[in-house]
C-alpha cells in the first residue's frame, strides 16, 4: 500500500468495487485478512 497505517506491507489485490474502494488481503498472523481500502491508497509492485 502507497500510504496511510499500512504503507508499505504488500497485499494481495481480491476485487474493486463501484465506490473508488478494492478489497484486499493481507497476511495477519499466518492468516488471510479481507479488507476494504481506497483504491488510491494502492500501489502495483512486481
Amino acid at each position: 500500500m502507497a500510504d496511510g497505517p499500512f504503507a508499505g506491507i504488500d497485499a494481495i489485490f481480491k476485487t474493486a468495487d463501484a465506490e473508488s474502494r478494492s478489497m484486499i488481503l493481507l497476511e495477519m498472523l499466518s492468516k488471510l485478512v479481507a479488507m476494504s481500502i481506497e483504491t488510491a491508497s494502492l500501489r502495483k509492485t512486481g
